[in-house]
C-alpha cells in the first residue's frame, strides 16, 4: 500500500468514524424526539384521562345531587300527601260529628213536639171529657127540669 493509500484509508477511517459518530448522534437526536413526542403523548393522555376522571365526577355529583332533589321532592310529596289525608280526615270527623249533633238535635226536637202533641192531646182528652161530664150534666140537669115541669 502506498502512503496515498494508507492516507485515503486513514480519511476514510476517519469519515467512517465521523459518520458513526454522527449517525449516533442523529439516533440520539431521533431517540429524544421519540422519547419527547412519547412523554407529550403520555401526557396528553393522562391530561385526558384527568380530563375524563373529572367529567364523570361532576357528572356522578350531578347525578346525586339530581337523586337528593328527587328524593326530597317524593319526601316533601309524601309529607303533604300524609298532611292532606290528615287533613281530609279530620274535616270528615268534623263532618260526621256535625251530622251526629244535627242528627241529635233532629231527635231532641221531635222528641219535644212528641211530647208537646201528647200533652195537647192530653189537654184534648181531658177537655173533652169535661166537655161529655157537662153534657152529661146538662141532660141530667135537662132531665131534672123536664121531670119537674112534668110533676
Amino acid at each position: 500500500m502506498t502512503i496515498f493509500g494508507q492516507a485515503m484509508d486513514k480519511k476514510k477511517a476517519e469519515q467512517t468514524i465521523l459518520f458513526e459518530k454522527l449517525r449516533r448522534a442523529r439516533e440520539e437526536e431521533v431517540e429524544a424526539v421519540r422519547k419527547r413526542q412519547e412523554r407529550l403523548e403520555q401526557q396528553k393522555k393522562e391530561e385526558e384521562r384527568r380530563e375524563i376522571e373529572r367529567v364523570k365526577k361532576q357528572q356522578q355529583e350531578e347525578m346525586e345531587k339530581n337523586q337528593m332533589k328527587r328524593k326530597e321532592a317524593q319526601e316533601k310529596l309524601k309529607l303533604w300527601k300524609l298532611e292532606n289525608d290528615k287533613n281530609l280526615q279530620l274535616k270528615e270527623e268534623i263532618k260526621q260529628k256535625q251530622m251526629q249533633e244535627d242528627m241529635e238535635f233532629a231527635r231532641k226536637a221531635q222528641r219535644a213536639l212528641d211530647e208537646k202533641e201528647e200533652k195537647r192531646l192530653e189537654e184534648l182528652r181531658k177537655l173533652a171529657e169535661k166537655m161529655k161530664a157537662r153534657e152529661r150534666y146538662g141532660q141530667e140537669l135537662g132531665e131534672k127540669l123536664d121531670a119537674r115541669a112534668r110533676e
